[in-house]
């Protein structure tokens, strides 16, 4: 009698467990996959092709960067110093730098310490590779940010962008 009840048991329990991977029509959730970082890195690879020496790897932080000036002011930002800085981040496309994404301008005098900032992404990264009237570029794959969530602020975020940031720093107080 015990196996008589348990072969019915199973098989519901079967068929339930495979019609959960069926697809639900009123399911509006995209899924896809993330990039690996060497997928990313081939796709910026090949959008920022001959500029590809100017940039460096950074491998701890798996970002790349240009310092584009590095500026002029005494010592180094650190978490501590007072700054003030102005960004503008872009989705990175064929032609390098395409829709806005997000931009913040922090007009001096320096009010606000960087750590104040952590929030903004790559700030306390990009910051303290440059002094006063120093700009610097910073190109974050998506692996490394967002992933495959597609993300909406100023402007759609699709999945699996990587982005580039543009931040000049304008004042720095210790």
């Amino acid at each position: 009698m015990k196996k008589r009840f348990w072969l019915p048991v199973a098989a519901v329990a079967t068929a339930l467990s495979l019609t959960a991977c069926l697809k639900n029509n009123d399911d509006d959730i995209v899924r896809c996959t993330s990039y690996t970082l060497q997928r990313d890195q081939q796709a910026i690879d090949s959008i920022i092709g001959s500029e590809l020496d100017t940039y460096t790897f950074d491998t701890q932080n798996s970002l790349y960067y240009k310092i584009n000036n590095p500026g002029a002011g005494e010592g180094a930002v650190t978490n501590d110093s007072l700054v003030a800085f102005n960004y503008v981040g872009r989705l990175l496309n064929s032609t390098g730098t395409g829709t806005i994404i997000d931009s913040l301008t922090i007009k001096p005098p320096a009010t606000n310490n960087l750590s104040y900032y952590a929030r903004l992404i790559v700030a306390s990264y990009a910051l303290p590779k440059i002094k006063e009237g120093g700009s610097i570029t910073v190109i974050v794959p998506s692996s490394q940010l967002f992933g495959c969530q597609e993300m909406t602020g100023v402007n759609r975020i699709p999945p699996n962008s990587q982005l580039i940031y543009t931040y000049n720093l304008t004042d720095v107080r210790r």
